[in-house]
């Protein structure tokens, strides 16, 4: 027998049926329905008997988005569980409860909640229930700026969890549905969790979804968290800079598929990002996702920066933890690789311990050079690359697969890639002013008190192959061939510092060596040195080093990894 999933046996089901009838529907057809149970003990007398319980023109909604409702939508969910209102209707109020305690199933059935507060209010909507179900939740804050959000899903009593709402809607507004306390306060202790939402909509809102409750886990599958500013009056004050498509401070938030987007802008940021795991969404921006606190996981998906002067992650100030990038794509518009010097994560500011790490995946005209601009795909903190396909730009059509750690191709080589020693590096000293040491000094953190240290009065060099005895000690390469070289270095005093590839042809001339990284990435601190490039064409022969006009330089955990 086939499987079939939950939205497939619903839509069957609802077909079976036919077509919901709707209460006006239903009160056409001269019906008339007696008191219930819940509304004898509530002592509610229904204004139209006509209307069947649960809608809410049994109890004198008019509908019009204009009459004031509110008396009429509290009556009708104190006293039902279960609520169908009427196609096209949209009701008036100044806010509804949605009480603990209660599993109520609520179709909007093509209505609409309006909010109609002439004074500063919560919320249009509050959800505090547990079991419940709401189909095609609809709620127009009408450019209503009384209102701190549409909905405000937040229990401070008692925990509200295992709720589903199929189709979401939030429409002309500051902020749509604040998810635990409202923003700025801290949330309570009570379980706010296994909640769902399928299908999360906006239109014309400023601030869609805000997270702020630390003990819950809310899921999202297919939702479309945009912030724009669709049909809003001039002088209705949407604030770009306080715009954000999605934020979350506290809790996890699980989003499955989807899209965040916020691309019409030069202020602010798109999204405050905190204990979140995005599977497979797609990502579109114009300015950086701002990522506020640890554990943010992209999974899949792909995003794009289209603009060329900012990053696409900016790590908050002082931020400890991770960053989780795995099997994304990084896209820019065509060409901004050749020049743009932003980063794809600027983590500059944040901890030096902040980690990003980012498996698989690629990256496209987001540009590398350590060389003038120092740039790189994550600036600051700490980087780990597992198998991520680097493609800058059509300057350089080369395609390189980084990973980070690993073992060396010098370990064949047999180059003390640590300066526990100074086995296989070569000086060149022409002016006979400069000595190469294994030192003992304080390494980068985590680094034992070991290191390789150049110092000289002249220019100087060492390498890792004889320039007496090419053949014998330098690697054998094809032109083409695409490499990855890394170590940790220190420029404690002097100029002039870069790490260099030199090349020979076969028959052993040589050929201009390429600067991998000079002074704008070698600093008086402990820094992670990286660089992709590829094999010259007529090279047949590679060694790398580091060169120095005068100073003294150190530097450790020297690698070079194919990454063709």
């Amino acid at each position: 027998m086939q499987r079939r999933n939950f939205t497939e046996l619903l839509l069957a089901s609802a077909a079976m049926r036919g077509p919901a009838p709707s209460p006006r529907g239903l009160a056409r057809q001269g019906r008339i329905f007696p008191l219930t149970a819940m509304e004898k003990k509530a002592g509610v007398v229904p204004s139209d008997y006509a209307q069947p319980p649960g809608a809410p023109e049994r109890y004198g909604s008019v509908g019009d988005g204009v009459a004031d409702d509110t008396s009429a939508l509290s009556t009708a969910i104190a006293c039902n569980d279960s609520l169908t209102f009427s196609p096209g209707s949209i009701y008036a109020v100044t806010t509804v409860r949605f009480p603990v305690g209660r599993h109520f199933f609520v179709y909007f059935n093509g209505a609409a909640l309006r909010g109609i507060s002439k004074t500063r209010t919560d919320c249009i909507v509050r959800l505090e229930t547990e079991g419940s179900t709401f189909l095609a939740y609809d709620i127009d804050m009408a450019f209503n700026r009384n209102y701190a959000c549409g909905t405000w899903w937040y229990n401070a009593e008692a925990s509200s969890q295992y709720n589903a709402v199929f189709g979401m809607t939030h429409r002309y507004g500051s902020r749509g549905l604040v998810y635990g306390e409202l923003p700025g306060r801290a949330s309570t202790k009570f379980a706010q969790s296994e909640n769902v939402i399928f299908g999360f909509r906006t239109r014309g809102v400023q601030n869609p979804f805000h997270g702020n409750h630390q003990n819950g886990v809310l899921f999202f599958s297919q939702a479309m968290f945009v912030s724009h500013d669709e049909e809003w009056p001039d002088n209705a004050g949407f604030d770009w800079r306080a715009a954000r498509a999605f934020e979350n401070h506290a809790g996890l938030v699980h989003l499955e598929g989807g899209e965040i987007q916020l691309a019409a802008t030069t202020e602010g940021y798109a999204a405050d990002l905190s204990q979140c795991r995005l599977h497979g969404v797609i990502i579109e921006t114009s300015e950086p996702l701002r990522i506020t606190g640890d554990s943010v996981r992209i999974a899949g998906g792909r995003t794009l920066m289209t603009r060329d002067d900012r990053p696409q992650f900016l790590i908050e100030p002082s931020l400890t933890g991770t960053l989780g990038l795995d099997a994304v794509s990084f896209y820019r518009p065509p060409g901004v690789g050749s020049y743009s010097n932003e980063p794809l994560v600027d983590a500059r500011r944040a901890s030096p311990d902040f980690e990003v790490r980012i498996d698989g995946g690629e990256s496209v005209e987001w540009r590398w050079s350590q060389v003038g601009a120092g740039v790189k795909l994550v600036a600051g903190g700490r980087t780990r690359y597992r198998n991520h396909l680097l493609k800058m730009t059509s300057a350089d059509p080369s395609a390189y697969v980084l990973s980070t750690g690993g073992e060396s191709l010098l370990e064949a080589r047999r180059v003390d890639r640590m300066g526990y020693t100074t086995d296989g590096w070569y000086l060149d000293n022409p002016g006979g002013t400069g000595e190469l040491a294994a030192t003992r000094n304080v390494g980068p953190p985590g680094f034992p008190p070991s290191q390789l240290t150049l110092t000289c009065r002249g220019a100087t060099a060492a390498w890792t192959a004889d320039p007496g005895a090419i053949r014998a000690t330098a690697i054998s390469v094809r032109a083409g061939e695409l490499y990855w070289v890394e170590a940790r270095a220190r420029l404690c005093s002097g100029r002039n510092a870069r790490m260099l590839a030199r090349f020979f042809t076969i028959d052993l001339k040589p050929l201009p060596d390429l600067v991998l990284a000079d002074s704008c990435s070698i600093d008086a601190s402990w820094k992670a040195v990286e660089a992709p490039y590829c094999v010259p064409r007529d090279a047949a022969y590679m060694a790398l080093g580091v060169r120095l006009d005068a100073g003294l330089l150190q530097w450790t955990d020297f690698r070079l990894k194919s990454c063709s």
